[in-house]
């Protein structure tokens, strides 16, 4: 079994910023570095002197300032939108404290923010902000016209997007470990929902590690200059660029006994437009990979409950949780099979709505569910005696997929209420029909076509435990995405035709 550790004969790209101008050929050099950096990366440390060292000591003075400050306080700065203000005294992450300046670049709005933690002002944190976030955004723009430059963008369309974008500047403390030879996790491993973000740290140089691009190892991202910051693409300019940069997959590690700080400016859309692929990214070789979308919706969706997130990051952070050094072999394979199943389970729900003559709800359903895999045993009786391991139910969900090993124990009830006994095989799947499907099926057929089709569309299943061997079974279960209701809240809702998003949306 190969596990994912931390390798430290890889390093990541180092560029050079100082002293560019456009059209040089120096220029040219670096763009292409950039580019090449993002597309086998999603980041690199990048050298830029115009962040004064002046700068970065006063910018870590005003983060120990704020951190110093009374809970209370600090709690004063609370948004319901993630990662704006302050964030903290979460009790799965104790260890880390942060805050979100949202607009940095805007005097009114840092002063604002300011007063809120000292009512009497604070002078030299809000320039301390100010002057960090002009500075570091002067990299941003730079490192973003190069990379959209590099791949025959056009300047208009360079500049609109410049304009289209603000800054969210953050403060961050990771508290050491107690003891110098131990490694903890800090932060799970994620992706980020932004544009781009330019990362630097205090003294303390062991934190944030990078997925290789082979996902086989991580990748320690030590500054190597004072003046050094880390580039970090989102995955806002993965989709603008139609998947051609990588949205770079990291986490930071708590190591040592010092308190580690960081600063980071991170670039956001800035405007209702829906986000997408210009048609310069688009092409027989590289065709849209992504729908246009709401940001805003999007980075909502991807902050709460169950679209929080993309499947990669949340595989690996839940695999950290039982491997802290990583298990590769454990996290590839979920995700591969993840995939594949997911793959069947769209070919079945398609085929289903098509036969109903709803071909035109087809996109919008499939884009609404999301996955949740299950592993599970049940343990074998002692006796050949015959038990009940799990009660006779219905699926909550949409569709059930289940593979099991060679154990039987699966009953299904049939129409006319017979149970029928659920023979393994290596080679296939039991496919089961949930609530929500049957219920969705219903409503459609009814309220849109006037048809009333059989409700008898959803499975019941009891698991028997046979002779003393532990029956596993593999599980992909697939939901809607609603975060804000509770299942049978979302099923009453619907039968009401109320408030479900999802369904109501399908009667337009």
């Amino acid at each position: 079994m190969t596990n994912l550790e931390t390798y430290l004969a890889l390093q990541l790209p180092v560029i050079d910023f100082r002293d560019l101008k456009p059209g040089t050929v120096k220029w040219d050099s670096v763009r292409s570095d950039a580019r090449k950096a993002m597309e086998d990366y999603g980041c690199f440390e990048g050298l830029f002197d115009k962040v004064t060292a002046e700068v970065r000591k006063a910018v870590f003075e005003a983060s120990e300032e704020l951190f110093r400050l009374p809970l209370e306080t600090k709690q004063r700065t609370v948004s319901d939108v993630k990662y704006r203000g302050y964030v903290g005294q979460n009790p799965t992450n104790p260890m880390y404290e942060g805050v979100g300046i949202d607009m940095a670049e805007n005097s009114e709005k840092v002063n604002e923010f300011t007063q809120l933690l000292w009512p009497q002002g604070n002078i030299s944190f809000s320039e301390a902000v100010l002057l960090f976030t002009k500075q570091v955004s002067e990299l941003d723009f730079k490192i973003r016209r190069m990379v959209m430059e590099s791949f025959g963008l056009e300047e208009t369309y360079i500049e609109e997007h410049l304009k289209s974008t603000k800054c969210l500047m953050r403060m961050m403390k990771y508290r050491g470990v107690d003891d110098t030879e131990k490694k903890e996790l800090g932060m799970e491993a994620h992706t980020d929902r932004n544009v781009l973000a330019i990362i630097c740290q205090n003294n303390v140089k062991d934190g944030i590690e990078v997925k290789s691009k082979d996902g086989k190892h991580w990748i320690k991202a030590n500054p190597s200059q004072d003046s050094s910051f880390l580039v970090i693409g989102g995955s806002i300019l993965h989709v603008l660029l139609n998947g051609r940069v990588r949205a770079a997959v990291h986490r930071v590690m708590r190591m040592g006994t010092k308190t580690r700080y960081s600063a980071g400016l991170f670039s956001m859309p800035n405007t209702e437009d829906l986000i997408y692929a210009p048609e310069k990214m688009v092409d027989a070789e590289y065709p849209r990979l992504f729908k246009p979308f709401d940001f805003e919706a999007y980075y909502k969706f991807t902050s709460e409950g169950s679209g929080r997130r993309d499947l990669s990051a949340k595989v690996d952070a839940f695999t950290e949780k039982l491997w802290p050094q990583g298990n590769n072999s454990f996290s590839t394979t979920i995700q591969s099979y993840s995939k594949k199943l997911s793959e069947l389970d769209i070919t079945i729900r398609r085929m289903i709505m098509e036969s109903f003559g709803l071909v035109k709800y087809i996109d919008e359903h499939l884009h609404s569910t999301n996955y949740l895999l299950r592993v599970m045993k049940y343990k074998g009786p002692d006796t050949e005696e015959t038990k009940l391991g799990l009660n006779a139910h219905t699926d909550k969900n949409i569709v059930t997929i289940l593979y099991q090993n060679h154990v039987e124990g699966l009953e299904v009830q049939t129409k006319d209420n017979n149970w029928i006994k659920v023979k393994p095989s290596q080679d296939s799947f039991i496919v089961m029909i949930g609530d929500s499907l049957h219920v969705c099926l219903w409503f459609l057929s009814t309220f849109l076509h006037n048809r009333v089709f059989a409700l008898r569309t959803r499975t019941n299943s009891m698991v028997f435990n046979v002779t003393g061997t532990a029956k596993w079974s593999i599980v992909l279960s697939v939901s809607p995405c609603d975060d804000d209701r509770n299942r049978d809240e979302i099923l009453t809702r619907i039968v009401l035709n109320s408030e479900s998003r999802t369904y109501r949306e399908f009667a337009k």
